[in-house]
Protein backbone atom coordinates (compact mmCIF):
# COMPACT_ATOMS: atom_id res chain seq x y z
CA UNK A 1 0.00 0.00 0.00
CA UNK A 2 2.89 2.51 0.93
CA UNK A 3 4.39 1.50 -2.48
CA UNK A 4 1.38 2.62 -4.49
CA UNK A 5 0.94 5.88 -2.36
CA UNK A 6 5.03 6.85 -3.13
CA UNK A 7 4.26 5.65 -6.94
CA UNK A 8 0.91 7.54 -6.81
CA UNK A 9 2.37 11.06 -5.02
CA UNK A 10 5.49 10.36 -7.35
CA UNK A 11 3.82 10.87 -11.01
CA UNK A 12 1.42 13.85 -9.40
CA UNK A 13 4.73 15.94 -8.71
CA UNK A 14 5.77 14.82 -11.65
CA UNK A 15 2.25 15.71 -13.99
CA UNK A 16 3.08 19.47 -11.72
CA UNK A 17 6.14 20.31 -13.05
CA UNK A 18 5.57 20.00 -16.55
CA UNK A 19 4.16 22.57 -19.44
CA UNK A 20 3.26 20.15 -22.26
CA UNK A 21 -0.24 19.53 -22.88
CA UNK A 22 -2.73 17.04 -24.74
CA UNK A 23 -4.67 18.47 -26.70
CA UNK A 24 -7.36 16.82 -28.77
CA UNK A 25 -5.99 17.25 -32.38
CA UNK A 26 -7.72 14.47 -34.74
CA UNK A 27 -5.62 13.48 -37.93
CA UNK A 28 -8.54 11.25 -38.53
CA UNK A 29 -9.97 13.12 -41.41
CA UNK A 30 -6.91 13.49 -43.92
CA UNK A 31 -6.18 11.04 -46.42
CA UNK A 32 -2.47 12.20 -46.11
CA UNK A 33 -0.37 9.66 -44.00
CA UNK A 34 -0.03 11.04 -40.79
CA UNK A 35 4.24 11.11 -40.75
CA UNK A 36 3.60 14.54 -42.59
CA UNK A 37 2.01 16.40 -39.68
CA UNK A 38 5.19 15.15 -37.72
CA UNK A 39 7.27 18.05 -36.52
CA UNK A 40 11.28 17.27 -37.35
CA UNK A 41 12.04 18.15 -33.65
CA UNK A 42 10.45 16.91 -30.49
CA UNK A 43 9.02 13.99 -28.49
CA UNK A 44 5.60 13.34 -30.65
CA UNK A 45 3.50 10.38 -29.27
CA UNK A 46 2.43 8.62 -32.54
CA UNK A 47 2.28 4.78 -31.57
CA UNK A 48 -1.27 4.88 -30.05
CA UNK A 49 -3.96 5.78 -32.71
CA UNK A 50 -6.21 7.81 -33.46
CA UNK A 51 -3.27 10.05 -33.08
CA UNK A 52 -4.16 13.02 -31.23
CA UNK A 53 -1.27 14.47 -29.68
CA UNK A 54 -1.02 18.68 -29.29
CA UNK A 55 2.40 18.68 -31.06
CA UNK A 56 1.25 17.19 -34.90
CA UNK A 57 1.23 20.24 -36.96
CA UNK A 58 -2.20 20.42 -39.39
CA UNK A 59 -0.97 22.83 -41.76
CA UNK A 60 -2.92 22.23 -45.26
CA UNK A 61 -1.30 22.61 -48.68
CA UNK A 62 -3.97 25.93 -49.60
CA UNK A 63 -3.87 24.94 -53.78
CA UNK A 64 -6.82 27.43 -53.78
CA UNK A 65 -8.72 27.34 -57.03
CA UNK A 66 -9.87 30.37 -57.72
CA UNK A 67 -13.87 30.72 -59.67
CA UNK A 68 -16.60 33.23 -59.98
CA UNK A 69 -19.10 31.00 -59.04
CA UNK A 70 -19.76 30.98 -55.06
CA UNK A 71 -20.92 27.49 -55.23
CA UNK A 72 -18.11 25.99 -57.14
CA UNK A 73 -16.21 27.88 -55.34
CA UNK A 74 -17.01 26.23 -51.85
CA UNK A 75 -17.25 22.85 -53.20
CA UNK A 76 -13.43 23.08 -54.07
CA UNK A 77 -11.98 25.06 -51.30
CA UNK A 78 -14.61 25.25 -48.14
CA UNK A 79 -15.28 23.40 -45.42
CA UNK A 80 -18.99 21.51 -46.05
CA UNK A 81 -20.21 23.43 -42.48
CA UNK A 82 -17.80 25.27 -39.89
CA UNK A 83 -19.19 27.28 -37.15
CA UNK A 84 -16.89 29.15 -34.29
CA UNK A 85 -17.87 30.75 -31.76
CA UNK A 86 -16.05 31.63 -28.94
CA UNK A 87 -17.25 28.66 -26.46
CA UNK A 88 -17.85 26.36 -28.98
CA UNK A 89 -16.66 24.91 -32.56
CA UNK A 90 -19.39 22.79 -34.54
CA UNK A 91 -18.27 20.69 -37.22
CA UNK A 92 -20.41 19.42 -40.04
CA UNK A 93 -19.03 16.39 -42.48
CA UNK A 94 -21.01 14.05 -44.85
CA UNK A 95 -19.85 10.57 -45.33
CA UNK A 96 -19.63 9.26 -48.83
CA UNK A 97 -18.51 6.29 -50.46
CA UNK A 98 -20.06 6.09 -54.70
CA UNK A 99 -18.09 3.33 -56.25
CA UNK A 100 -18.63 0.97 -58.67
CA UNK A 101 -16.66 -2.11 -60.12
CA UNK A 102 -15.50 -4.85 -62.06
CA UNK A 103 -13.95 -8.35 -61.73
CA UNK A 104 -12.69 -10.83 -63.70
CA UNK A 105 -15.18 -13.52 -61.78
CA UNK A 106 -17.61 -13.84 -64.79
CA UNK A 107 -17.46 -10.52 -65.36
CA UNK A 108 -19.25 -9.87 -62.30
CA UNK A 109 -20.12 -5.96 -61.26
CA UNK A 110 -19.14 -5.00 -57.62
CA UNK A 111 -20.39 -1.34 -56.40
CA UNK A 112 -20.41 0.26 -52.86
CA UNK A 113 -23.16 2.73 -51.53
CA UNK A 114 -22.09 4.03 -48.63
CA UNK A 115 -23.60 7.79 -47.34
CA UNK A 116 -23.68 8.74 -43.84
CA UNK A 117 -22.65 11.81 -41.66
CA UNK A 118 -19.99 12.52 -39.25
CA UNK A 119 -20.64 15.68 -36.58
CA UNK A 120 -17.53 17.04 -34.55
CA UNK A 121 -17.81 19.66 -31.79
CA UNK A 122 -15.57 21.46 -29.28
CA UNK A 123 -17.31 23.04 -26.05
CA UNK A 124 -15.18 25.56 -23.92
CA UNK A 125 -11.52 23.79 -23.73
CA UNK A 126 -12.06 20.38 -22.06
CA UNK A 127 -15.26 18.53 -23.68
CA UNK A 128 -14.54 17.27 -27.10
CA UNK A 129 -17.05 14.85 -29.18
CA UNK A 130 -17.64 13.13 -32.50
CA UNK A 131 -20.36 11.41 -34.01
CA UNK A 132 -20.89 9.41 -37.32
CA UNK A 133 -23.26 7.12 -38.59
CA UNK A 134 -23.25 4.56 -41.77
CA UNK A 135 -25.35 3.33 -43.78
CA UNK A 136 -23.97 0.67 -46.33
CA UNK A 137 -24.58 -1.67 -49.55
CA UNK A 138 -22.38 -3.56 -51.09
CA UNK A 139 -21.29 -6.33 -53.63
CA UNK A 140 -17.94 -7.44 -53.36
CA UNK A 141 -15.69 -10.42 -55.67
CA UNK A 142 -16.07 -13.42 -55.21
CA UNK A 143 -13.16 -14.41 -52.91
CA UNK A 144 -14.83 -11.63 -50.18
CA UNK A 145 -18.35 -12.47 -50.51
CA UNK A 146 -16.95 -16.57 -49.42
CA UNK A 147 -14.92 -14.78 -46.79
CA UNK A 148 -17.76 -13.09 -45.39
CA UNK A 149 -19.91 -16.15 -45.17
CA UNK A 150 -17.53 -18.47 -43.17
CA UNK A 151 -17.59 -15.61 -40.57
CA UNK A 152 -21.36 -15.82 -40.41
CA UNK A 153 -22.76 -14.66 -37.07
CA UNK A 154 -25.89 -15.85 -35.38
CA UNK A 155 -29.36 -14.62 -35.43
CA UNK A 156 -29.65 -16.08 -39.25
CA UNK A 157 -27.20 -12.62 -40.35
CA UNK A 158 -26.24 -13.63 -43.80
CA UNK A 159 -21.72 -12.84 -42.83
CA UNK A 160 -20.20 -10.23 -41.13
CA UNK A 161 -17.58 -7.66 -42.91
CA UNK A 162 -13.83 -7.89 -41.41
CA UNK A 163 -13.41 -3.64 -40.29
CA UNK A 164 -17.18 -2.91 -40.39
CA UNK A 165 -19.12 -5.03 -38.62
CA UNK A 166 -22.45 -7.36 -39.42
CA UNK A 167 -24.77 -7.33 -42.20
CA UNK A 168 -28.29 -7.44 -41.45
CA UNK A 169 -29.13 -8.75 -44.92
CA UNK A 170 -28.22 -9.63 -48.09
CA UNK A 171 -30.41 -8.96 -51.23
CA UNK A 172 -29.56 -9.61 -54.57
CA UNK A 173 -25.91 -10.67 -53.79
CA UNK A 174 -25.70 -7.34 -51.68
CA UNK A 175 -24.36 -6.83 -47.97
CA UNK A 176 -26.47 -4.34 -46.04
CA UNK A 177 -24.44 -3.50 -42.97
CA UNK A 178 -24.80 -0.37 -40.92
CA UNK A 179 -21.81 1.37 -38.84
CA UNK A 180 -21.73 3.75 -36.21
CA UNK A 181 -18.97 5.32 -34.15
CA UNK A 182 -18.05 8.07 -31.65
CA UNK A 183 -16.50 9.17 -28.51
CA UNK A 184 -16.71 11.74 -25.79
CA UNK A 185 -13.83 13.64 -24.89
CA UNK A 186 -13.06 15.47 -21.08
CA UNK A 187 -9.70 17.07 -20.72
CA UNK A 188 -9.55 18.04 -17.01
CA UNK A 189 -6.54 19.18 -16.95
CA UNK A 190 -2.91 19.24 -19.33
CA UNK A 191 -2.33 15.72 -18.31
CA UNK A 192 -5.13 14.09 -18.56
CA UNK A 193 -7.74 12.94 -20.86
CA UNK A 194 -10.57 10.68 -20.19
CA UNK A 195 -12.35 9.20 -23.57
CA UNK A 196 -15.68 7.23 -24.07
CA UNK A 197 -16.95 5.69 -26.95
CA UNK A 198 -17.30 3.23 -29.88
CA UNK A 199 -14.71 3.08 -32.10
CA UNK A 200 -11.52 1.96 -33.45
CA UNK A 201 -7.90 1.81 -32.26
CA UNK A 202 -4.44 0.74 -33.67
CA UNK A 203 -1.13 0.37 -31.82
CA UNK A 204 2.29 0.76 -33.66
CA UNK A 205 3.85 2.70 -36.33
CA UNK A 206 3.51 0.04 -39.51
CA UNK A 207 0.92 -0.80 -41.81
CA UNK A 208 -0.28 -3.57 -39.59
CA UNK A 209 0.12 -4.29 -36.14
CA UNK A 210 0.56 -7.28 -33.37
CA UNK A 211 -1.29 -5.66 -30.73
CA UNK A 212 -3.95 -4.13 -31.65
CA UNK A 213 -5.42 -3.22 -35.20
CA UNK A 214 -8.92 -1.84 -35.42
CA UNK A 215 -9.47 -4.05 -38.11
CA UNK A 216 -12.31 -5.81 -36.42
CA UNK A 217 -15.32 -2.85 -36.86
CA UNK A 218 -15.70 -0.69 -34.05
CA UNK A 219 -15.76 -1.59 -30.36
CA UNK A 220 -16.92 0.17 -27.29
CA UNK A 221 -14.37 0.85 -25.09
CA UNK A 222 -12.98 3.81 -22.10
CA UNK A 223 -9.53 5.09 -22.67
CA UNK A 224 -7.44 7.61 -20.20
CA UNK A 225 -4.62 9.04 -21.34
CA UNK A 226 -1.70 11.01 -19.62
CA UNK A 227 1.02 12.57 -20.16
CA UNK A 228 4.39 13.37 -17.89
CA UNK A 229 7.83 13.72 -18.03
CA UNK A 230 8.75 11.86 -21.46
CA UNK A 231 6.24 9.19 -21.08
CA UNK A 232 2.63 9.17 -22.54
CA UNK A 233 0.38 6.50 -21.11
CA UNK A 234 -2.73 5.02 -22.19
CA UNK A 235 -5.08 2.56 -20.09
CA UNK A 236 -8.06 1.23 -21.69
CA UNK A 237 -10.76 -0.70 -20.85
CA UNK A 238 -13.06 -2.54 -23.81
CA UNK A 239 -15.36 -5.13 -24.56
CA UNK A 240 -15.44 -7.15 -27.18
CA UNK A 241 -18.42 -9.82 -28.18
CA UNK A 242 -18.34 -13.47 -29.61
CA UNK A 243 -20.62 -14.00 -32.63
CA UNK A 244 -20.29 -17.65 -33.55
CA UNK A 245 -24.31 -19.29 -33.02
CA UNK A 246 -23.35 -22.19 -30.93
CA UNK A 247 -22.25 -20.00 -28.36
CA UNK A 248 -25.15 -17.64 -28.00
CA UNK A 249 -27.32 -17.33 -25.50
CA UNK A 250 -31.38 -16.24 -25.17
CA UNK A 251 -30.51 -14.31 -29.41
CA UNK A 252 -27.42 -12.54 -27.15
CA UNK A 253 -23.58 -12.67 -28.69
CA UNK A 254 -21.02 -13.63 -25.97
CA UNK A 255 -19.34 -10.88 -24.45
CA UNK A 256 -16.47 -10.94 -23.31
CA UNK A 257 -13.64 -7.97 -21.84
CA UNK A 258 -10.34 -6.57 -22.76
CA UNK A 259 -8.20 -4.15 -20.52
CA UNK A 260 -4.88 -3.03 -22.49
CA UNK A 261 -2.19 -0.94 -21.11
CA UNK A 262 1.06 0.73 -23.38
CA UNK A 263 3.34 3.06 -21.99
CA UNK A 264 5.25 5.16 -24.60
CA UNK A 265 8.57 6.45 -23.94
CA UNK A 266 10.33 8.90 -25.70
CA UNK A 267 14.26 8.07 -24.67
CA UNK A 268 15.65 10.78 -27.01
CA UNK A 269 13.92 12.63 -29.43
CA UNK A 270 14.56 10.02 -31.98
CA UNK A 271 14.01 6.84 -30.61
CA UNK A 272 10.83 5.57 -28.82
CA UNK A 273 10.19 2.71 -26.52
CA UNK A 274 7.02 1.02 -25.94
CA UNK A 275 5.35 -1.57 -23.27
CA UNK A 276 2.05 -3.35 -24.35
CA UNK A 277 0.00 -5.69 -21.97
CA UNK A 278 -3.45 -6.55 -22.98
CA UNK A 279 -5.93 -9.27 -20.88
CA UNK A 280 -9.02 -10.70 -22.63
CA UNK A 281 -11.15 -12.64 -19.85
CA UNK A 282 -14.50 -14.49 -19.62
CA UNK A 283 -16.97 -12.82 -17.52
CA UNK A 284 -19.35 -15.80 -17.08
CA UNK A 285 -16.95 -18.39 -16.25
CA UNK A 286 -15.98 -18.86 -12.29
CA UNK A 287 -18.55 -15.85 -12.18
CA UNK A 288 -16.24 -13.28 -12.49
CA UNK A 289 -18.01 -10.59 -14.38
CA UNK A 290 -16.07 -7.73 -14.70
CA UNK A 291 -13.36 -8.79 -12.52
CA UNK A 292 -12.41 -5.33 -10.93
CA UNK A 293 -8.69 -6.86 -10.70
CA UNK A 294 -7.95 -5.21 -13.97
CA UNK A 295 -9.21 -1.85 -13.84
CA UNK A 296 -5.88 -1.48 -11.40
CA UNK A 297 -3.80 0.84 -14.55
CA UNK A 298 -0.24 -0.23 -12.60
CA UNK A 299 -0.15 -3.94 -12.47
CA UNK A 300 1.18 -6.26 -14.80
CA UNK A 301 -2.07 -8.77 -16.07
CA UNK A 302 -0.09 -11.77 -15.78
CA UNK A 303 0.25 -12.17 -11.94
CA UNK A 304 -3.71 -11.12 -11.51
CA UNK A 305 -4.30 -14.05 -13.98
CA UNK A 306 -2.08 -15.80 -12.17
CA UNK A 307 -3.19 -15.29 -8.77
CA UNK A 308 -6.86 -15.42 -10.09
CA UNK A 309 -7.06 -18.19 -12.03
CA UNK A 310 -5.07 -18.85 -15.20
CA UNK A 311 -7.84 -20.70 -16.55
CA UNK A 312 -10.00 -17.51 -17.25
CA UNK A 313 -7.89 -14.85 -18.90
CA UNK A 314 -5.80 -14.84 -21.81
CA UNK A 315 -2.85 -12.22 -21.46
CA UNK A 316 -0.30 -10.88 -24.01
CA UNK A 317 3.06 -8.81 -23.38
CA UNK A 318 4.79 -6.85 -26.19
CA UNK A 319 7.69 -4.59 -26.99
CA UNK A 320 7.85 -1.65 -29.78
CA UNK A 321 10.74 0.73 -30.28
CA UNK A 322 11.08 2.87 -33.02
CA UNK A 323 14.12 5.36 -34.43
CA UNK A 324 14.38 8.39 -36.40
CA UNK A 325 17.81 8.01 -38.28
CA UNK A 326 17.01 10.67 -40.52
CA UNK A 327 14.61 13.48 -41.57
CA UNK A 328 10.83 11.72 -41.26
CA UNK A 329 12.66 8.50 -41.97
CA UNK A 330 11.88 5.79 -39.00
CA UNK A 331 12.97 1.77 -38.46
CA UNK A 332 10.06 0.64 -36.24
CA UNK A 333 9.14 -2.90 -34.74
CA UNK A 334 7.36 -4.85 -32.53
CA UNK A 335 7.45 -8.39 -30.16
CA UNK A 336 4.73 -9.66 -28.99
CA UNK A 337 4.54 -12.80 -26.70
CA UNK A 338 1.72 -14.93 -26.21
CA UNK A 339 2.94 -17.72 -23.92
CA UNK A 340 6.84 -18.52 -23.26
CA UNK A 341 8.76 -21.36 -21.10
CA UNK A 342 12.18 -19.75 -21.29
CA UNK A 343 14.03 -23.06 -21.11
CA UNK A 344 12.03 -24.33 -23.47
CA UNK A 345 12.33 -21.28 -26.19
CA UNK A 346 16.29 -21.58 -26.01
CA UNK A 347 16.70 -24.99 -25.38
CA UNK A 348 13.73 -26.39 -27.92
CA UNK A 349 12.57 -24.10 -30.37
CA UNK A 350 10.06 -26.51 -31.53
CA UNK A 351 7.94 -25.97 -28.63
CA UNK A 352 4.07 -25.79 -29.21
CA UNK A 353 3.99 -23.08 -26.68
CA UNK A 354 6.47 -20.91 -27.45
CA UNK A 355 4.26 -18.66 -29.03
CA UNK A 356 5.31 -15.42 -30.55
CA UNK A 357 6.04 -13.18 -33.33
CA UNK A 358 7.47 -9.85 -34.27
CA UNK A 359 7.70 -6.70 -37.11
CA UNK A 360 9.98 -4.85 -38.43
CA UNK A 361 10.07 -2.14 -40.88
CA UNK A 362 11.19 1.12 -42.23
CA UNK A 363 9.26 4.34 -43.59
CA UNK A 364 9.95 7.48 -44.75
CA UNK A 365 7.58 10.66 -45.59
CA UNK A 366 9.74 13.78 -47.55
CA UNK A 367 8.20 16.80 -49.28
CA UNK A 368 10.10 17.81 -52.15
CA UNK A 369 8.19 21.32 -53.33
CA UNK A 370 4.82 20.45 -53.80
CA UNK A 371 5.62 16.76 -54.04
CA UNK A 372 5.23 14.19 -51.02
CA UNK A 373 6.37 10.64 -51.30
CA UNK A 374 5.92 8.15 -48.69
CA UNK A 375 7.50 4.88 -48.56
CA UNK A 376 7.38 1.53 -46.29
CA UNK A 377 8.94 -2.12 -45.88
CA UNK A 378 7.84 -3.84 -43.40
CA UNK A 379 8.04 -7.90 -42.34
CA UNK A 380 5.57 -9.48 -39.87
CA UNK A 381 6.00 -13.07 -39.08
CA UNK A 382 4.07 -14.65 -36.12
CA UNK A 383 4.32 -18.57 -35.27
CA UNK A 384 1.93 -21.03 -34.91
CA UNK A 385 -1.12 -20.72 -31.98
CA UNK A 386 -0.45 -17.70 -31.31
CA UNK A 387 -3.46 -15.74 -30.00
CA UNK A 388 -5.34 -18.94 -29.21
CA UNK A 389 -6.53 -20.31 -26.19
CA UNK A 390 -8.14 -23.03 -24.77
CA UNK A 391 -10.99 -21.54 -23.81
CA UNK A 392 -11.98 -20.05 -27.27
CA UNK A 393 -14.04 -17.59 -25.99
CA UNK A 394 -11.08 -15.36 -25.23
CA UNK A 395 -9.30 -15.93 -27.91
CA UNK A 396 -7.82 -12.67 -29.41
CA UNK A 397 -10.98 -11.80 -31.73
CA UNK A 398 -13.83 -10.07 -31.59
CA UNK A 399 -16.84 -9.94 -34.78
CA UNK A 400 -15.15 -13.65 -35.98
CA UNK A 401 -11.99 -11.76 -36.95
CA UNK A 402 -8.27 -11.03 -35.11
CA UNK A 403 -8.17 -7.86 -33.37
CA UNK A 404 -4.42 -7.92 -34.42
CA UNK A 405 -2.99 -9.42 -37.59
CA UNK A 406 -5.87 -9.50 -39.73
CA UNK A 407 -3.98 -13.15 -41.25
CA UNK A 408 -4.44 -14.77 -37.15
CA UNK A 409 -0.95 -16.63 -36.71
CA UNK A 410 1.53 -19.59 -38.07
CA UNK A 411 2.43 -16.64 -41.44
CA UNK A 412 4.73 -14.44 -42.59
CA UNK A 413 4.15 -11.34 -44.48
CA UNK A 414 6.51 -9.31 -46.64
CA UNK A 415 4.58 -5.52 -47.13
CA UNK A 416 5.58 -2.60 -49.44
CA UNK A 417 4.01 1.13 -49.55
CA UNK A 418 4.42 3.85 -51.92
CA UNK A 419 2.51 7.23 -51.43
CA UNK A 420 2.78 10.31 -54.44
CA UNK A 421 0.99 13.64 -54.08
CA UNK A 422 1.43 16.52 -56.04
CA UNK A 423 -1.28 19.34 -55.25
CA UNK A 424 -4.35 18.03 -55.77
CA UNK A 425 -3.28 14.72 -57.38
CA UNK A 426 -2.42 11.19 -55.47
CA UNK A 427 -0.98 8.16 -56.70
CA UNK A 428 -1.46 5.24 -53.56
CA UNK A 429 0.10 1.48 -54.26
CA UNK A 430 0.70 -1.40 -51.27
CA UNK A 431 1.47 -5.30 -52.11
CA UNK A 432 1.46 -7.89 -49.67
CA UNK A 433 3.54 -11.12 -50.51
CA UNK A 434 2.61 -14.04 -47.33
CA UNK A 435 2.60 -17.50 -46.82
CA UNK A 436 0.24 -18.85 -44.06
CA UNK A 437 -0.43 -22.77 -43.03
CA UNK A 438 -3.81 -23.15 -42.29
CA UNK A 439 -5.36 -26.39 -41.74
CA UNK A 440 -5.92 -29.09 -44.27
CA UNK A 441 -9.60 -30.37 -45.13
CA UNK A 442 -11.02 -33.18 -43.48
CA UNK A 443 -8.37 -33.35 -40.73
CA UNK A 444 -9.16 -31.99 -37.64
CA UNK A 445 -5.78 -31.08 -36.28
CA UNK A 446 -5.05 -28.04 -35.77
CA UNK A 447 -1.98 -26.53 -37.14
CA UNK A 448 -2.06 -23.15 -35.86
CA UNK A 449 -3.61 -20.64 -38.07
CA UNK A 450 -6.97 -19.69 -36.94
CA UNK A 451 -7.35 -18.18 -33.70
CA UNK A 452 -10.82 -19.49 -33.34
CA UNK A 453 -9.66 -23.19 -32.78
CA UNK A 454 -8.68 -24.52 -28.87
CA UNK A 455 -5.11 -25.07 -28.99
CA UNK A 456 -5.29 -28.42 -27.50
CA UNK A 457 -5.98 -30.27 -31.01
CA UNK A 458 -2.80 -29.23 -31.49
CA UNK A 459 -0.60 -31.67 -34.23
CA UNK A 460 1.84 -32.14 -31.21
CA UNK A 461 3.48 -30.66 -28.36
CA UNK A 462 7.29 -30.58 -30.64
CA UNK A 463 8.40 -30.07 -33.72
CA UNK A 464 6.29 -27.59 -34.24
CA UNK A 465 7.18 -25.45 -37.18
CA UNK A 466 6.22 -22.13 -39.29
CA UNK A 467 3.97 -22.32 -41.97
CA UNK A 468 2.95 -26.16 -40.74
CA UNK A 469 -0.38 -27.55 -42.37
CA UNK A 470 -1.56 -26.56 -45.66
CA UNK A 471 -0.02 -24.24 -47.34
CA UNK A 472 -1.41 -20.73 -48.84
CA UNK A 473 0.40 -17.77 -50.79
CA UNK A 474 -0.94 -14.67 -51.17
CA UNK A 475 0.25 -11.68 -53.43
CA UNK A 476 -1.98 -8.57 -53.28
CA UNK A 477 -1.16 -5.60 -55.30
CA UNK A 478 -3.61 -2.54 -54.79
CA UNK A 479 -2.80 0.74 -56.71
CA UNK A 480 -5.06 3.50 -56.78
CA UNK A 481 -5.13 7.39 -58.44
CA UNK A 482 -6.93 10.38 -58.04
CA UNK A 483 -7.71 13.77 -57.57
CA UNK A 484 -8.40 15.54 -54.43
CA UNK A 485 -11.98 17.78 -55.51
CA UNK A 486 -11.86 19.74 -51.61
CA UNK A 487 -9.24 18.78 -49.05
CA UNK A 488 -11.02 20.21 -46.12
CA UNK A 489 -14.39 17.59 -46.19
CA UNK A 490 -12.00 15.81 -47.54
CA UNK A 491 -13.84 14.66 -51.06
CA UNK A 492 -11.79 12.62 -53.81
CA UNK A 493 -12.60 10.85 -57.39
CA UNK A 494 -10.39 7.94 -57.62
CA UNK A 495 -9.57 4.99 -59.58
CA UNK A 496 -7.85 1.90 -58.53
CA UNK A 497 -6.96 -1.66 -59.52
CA UNK A 498 -6.47 -5.13 -57.20
CA UNK A 499 -4.60 -8.28 -57.87
CA UNK A 500 -5.00 -11.05 -55.92
CA UNK A 501 -2.97 -14.59 -56.57
CA UNK A 502 -3.72 -17.31 -54.48
CA UNK A 503 -2.58 -20.36 -54.69
CA UNK A 504 -3.26 -22.98 -52.11
CA UNK A 505 -1.57 -26.66 -51.76
CA UNK A 506 -4.98 -28.34 -50.90
CA UNK A 507 -8.20 -26.44 -51.75
CA UNK A 508 -11.31 -26.17 -49.76
CA UNK A 509 -14.81 -23.90 -49.97
CA UNK A 510 -12.94 -20.52 -49.03
CA UNK A 511 -9.25 -21.17 -50.15
CA UNK A 512 -8.44 -22.54 -53.79
CA UNK A 513 -6.43 -21.42 -57.08
CA UNK A 514 -7.19 -18.42 -57.80
CA UNK A 515 -6.46 -15.10 -59.70
CA UNK A 516 -8.25 -11.90 -58.97
CA UNK A 517 -8.67 -8.70 -61.12
CA UNK A 518 -10.67 -6.12 -59.72
CA UNK A 519 -11.15 -2.21 -61.08
CA UNK A 520 -12.99 0.62 -59.51
CA UNK A 521 -14.36 3.96 -59.83
CA UNK A 522 -15.95 6.12 -57.42
CA UNK A 523 -16.20 9.27 -55.24
CA UNK A 524 -15.96 9.58 -51.40
CA UNK A 525 -15.14 11.44 -48.60
CA UNK A 526 -13.44 9.13 -46.51
CA UNK A 527 -10.57 6.08 -47.22
CA UNK A 528 -11.05 2.96 -45.36
CA UNK A 529 -8.68 0.81 -44.27
CA UNK A 530 -10.34 -2.69 -44.54
CA UNK A 531 -10.25 -5.22 -47.15
CA UNK A 532 -6.43 -5.76 -46.54
CA UNK A 533 -6.52 -9.49 -47.17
Amino acid sequence: MKKKFFVLLLLSWMMSNQSQTLKPIDVRNTFLPPEFYLPDTSRTYTSFQPIDPESLVLSQEKHTIKTSSKLLYWLLNKEFYLRKRKDYILRIQPLLILEAGKTNDSNQNTFRNTRGIKIDAAIGKQVVFSSSVLENQAKFPAFYERLFGTLKPGNNFPGTIPGEGIAKIKKNGAYDFPVAEGFVRYQPSDHFIFELGHGRSFIGDGFRSLFLSGETGPIPYFRLDTKFWHVRYTVMWSMLQDIRSHIMSNGFYYKKYMATHFLDWAVTPKWHLGVFENVIWDPVIAGRGFDLNFLNPFIFFKTIEFQSGTKTANTVLGLQSSYKFFQKTHIYGQFLLDEMTVRKFFGDPGYWGNKYGFQIGIKTAQQIGHHKIFGRLEWNQVRPYTYSHHLTTINYGHNNWPIAHPFGANFKEFVAEFHWYYKRFFLKSWMSFSQQGHEIPGDNTFYGANIYRDYEDRISDTGIKLLQGNLVQRNILDMEAGWTVNSKWPLQIYAGIRWRKQSVEIPDNLYKDENLTWLKLGIRTFWLKNLRY
